[in-house]
């Protein structure tokens, strides 16, 4: 006799006793393999910094700078680039580098003591006093 033509009741007696009749394991259905996630997108670049800006390009219109650029921009100009001054820099009234190596003998008093106050430069030396018997004494060595 054909187990599938049972009743329930029959299939169910005869499973539990004697191993016959048993429902047939079903394989269940598999597993559908999970979603295929989206794609990672780029990581995010971190944000650029903002540019530095100066209140004035000093390169743009330098040929006709005179004529073309407002007394702000010159001022700005002047003071952080030496460019657009309206007055020339002052000359120094001394090279205090020039003929440096015979200072002693080749510079004119005026340009010592300017050299001396304003780049320490040919200052003469400081004379060394030596008391003897309560006498200042000037000694040159």
């Amino acid at each position: 006799d054909n187990p599938d033509t049972w009743s329930i009741a029959k299939k169910t007696y005869c499973c539990a006793h004697g191993g016959k009749g048993c429902p047939k394991p079903t394989t269940p259905a598999p597993t559908p393999p999970p979603p295929t996630p989206p794609p990672t997108p780029p990581p995010t670049p971190p944000p650029k910094p903002p540019p530095t800006t100066l209140p004035y390009d000093c390169s743009a219109g330098v040929a006709n700078w005179a004529a073309g650029w407002s007394d702000a921009k010159k001022a700005w100009c002047c003071a952080h680039g030496g460019q657009g001054c309206t007055t020339p820099k002052p000359s120094l009234p001394y090279d205090c580098n020039a003929g440096f190596n015979n200072w002693q003998a080749g510079w004119s008093a005026g340009k010592k003591a300017w050299c001396c106050t304003h780049a320490s430069r040919g200052c003469a030396p400081a004379s060394k006093l030596c008391t003897l018997w309560g006498d200042p004494h000037v000694i040159s060595f």
